[in-house]
């Protein structure tokens, strides 16, 4: 076996084990994401549940496009107190409703992107060794936001505006 043989041989050997750390890195982004969203999964059937049953306590049902309704029929005389509580019931109800479809809604697209991102090679593979390429390939599960967070040095104000420069 001459030098040429040799070297091009290492030259293959090192493209596959660059192949293999990215394979590594997507996959391990793919079952983070996954993984996150299963316990996210969990979390909405959790509130689901609750909302379903304090709505079926209150004789409202919540239908699958999201809204809820009353079970009552509209011409009941019902004393002012008890229809201001209901009122507040279903104002309680429509605001529990729509944070479980943002949070579900939110969740779709985390992990559509993560998958998407893992499909397309756009996880980097970072690492001396295979564990710590996988560690790197699941630190960016997610939503890019938190990466673009890091990149611009900004920190999500618990308000919910942006501020600048991130402290801590």
């Amino acid at each position: 076996m001459g030098w040429g043989s040799r070297h091009s041989g290492q030259g293959e050997l090192r493209q596959h084990i660059t192949r293999l750390e990215e394979i590594v890195a997507e996959v391990s982004a793919a079952f983070a994401g996954t993984a996150e969203a299963e316990t996210a999964v969990e979390g909405i059937k959790r509130s689901t549940h609750e909302a379903e049953e304090l709505a079926a306590r209150y004789e409202f049902t919540i239908t699958d496009a999201g809204e809820v309704a009353s079970l009552r029929d509209s011409s009941d005389s019902v004393p002012f107190a008890e229809q201001a509580h209901r009122s507040m019931i279903e104002a309680t109800l429509v605001h529990q409703v729509g944070e479980i479809l943002d949070s579900a809604s939110e969740l779709d697209s985390n992990l559509a992107d993560t998958l998407r991102r893992a499909a397309a090679g756009q996880i980097d593979a970072e690492g001396d060794s295979l564990s710590e390429v996988a560690e790197a390939g699941a630190g960016q599960a997610g939503s890019p936001h938190d990466e673009l967070l890091e990149q611009y040095n900004v920190a999500p104000d618990p308000d919910g505006i942006t501020v600048y420069p991130r402290t801590g």
